[in-house]
């Protein structure tokens, strides 16, 4: 999903500048609901809601509403959602990104056709903003409508093209049909504006590995585990390719750090198992 991911895919709306208070040898301080993006933003959403629900207490604006209706979905109070952006759209019925979100909400809760429809309304409200396409785009591919999605999400990347989580799934969309320098193209650009993007250099690494580029896969495989050393899939993936260069005894050692980590992970064996049943060898 966009929405609820790092990057991404929290809708990000204009910061309000009413309800400001000057402190001294501070500059403005931050309303509460200023205060709810910036955690919606970095992805505290328990946090934010704490902070969405204070400023629709004490400034009950439309934009409120709508975020406070973000950090619900993000943690599944598909119902409570709905209710807030209802407010919100009598509030203001022509704010694009309440009907966006609206979009979401059906989406997740399988009303495709809802949420088609509103990421019209919101797209037909405000064409420049990126995210209503964003999010059609993630439906689109959920319905195996993969052009329509590409097609979308190049609008989006057009309109921001600093958009990381735009470049993240066009990049798992190329990865899919195959296009995999079309999904290095993306992924390098994700990294380019994120240095430490672990997720990037492991998706460009398997587009890579598929292009028999294995090395260059195992390098991206070692900057991926350098960003997120305590993520234990990581050091699967990176024992994957070892595996294919014959570095078995570094294999075995991350396949051993990865289940450390995370115990749930499978054993070296396994892994051996299912790269035999992909090449057919079962010697």
């Amino acid at each position: 999903m966009i929405i609820g991911t790092r990057t991404a895919t929290v809708l990000i709306l204009l910061l309000l500048l009413t309800g400001c208070t000057v402190l001294p040898g501070n500059g403005f301080h931050k309303t509460d609901y200023q205060r709810c993006e910036d955690e919606l933003y970095g992805g505290n959403t328990t946090l934010a809601l704490a902070l969405c629900d204070r400023a629709v207490n004490t400034s009950p604006t439309a934009l409120a509403y709508s975020d406070r209706a973000v950090a619900k979905t993000d943690l599944g109070d598909y119902e409570g959602a709905l209710a807030d952006i209802n407010v919100a759209l009598q509030l203001n019925n022509t704010l694009p990104v309440a009907y966006g979100n609206r979009g979401v909400v059906k989406f997740r809760t399988g009303n495709y056709n809802g949420s088609m429809v509103d990421y019209e309304t919101a797209i037909t409200l405000d064409s420049s903003d990126y995210r209503p396409y964003a999010h059609r785009a993630e439906e689109e591919d959920a319905l195996n409508r993969t052009t329509d999605a590409l097609a979308d999400l190049d609008v989006a990347l057009r309109l921001n093209p600093n958009f990381i989580p735009g470049y993240m799934y066009r990049c798992a969309i190329n990865n899919k049909i195959d296009n995999y320098w079309g999904a290095i193209d993306d992924c390098t650009k994700a990294i380019t504006l994120d240095a430490g993007f672990a997720e990037a250099y492991e998706a460009r690494a398997y587009a890579k590995a598929r292009l028999g580029r294995v090395q260059e896969a195992l390098e991206d495989m070692n900057r991926a585990v350098e960003a997120q050393p305590t993520r234990g899939r990581a050091y699967i993936k990176r024992a994957q390719i070892e595996q294919i260069l014959g570095q078995n005894d570094q294999a075995k050692k991350d396949v051993d750090k990865a289940r450390e980590l995370d115990p749930s992970l499978p054993d070296y064996q396994t892994l051996v198992n299912m790269r035999n049943a992909v090449v057919g060898n079962t010697s």
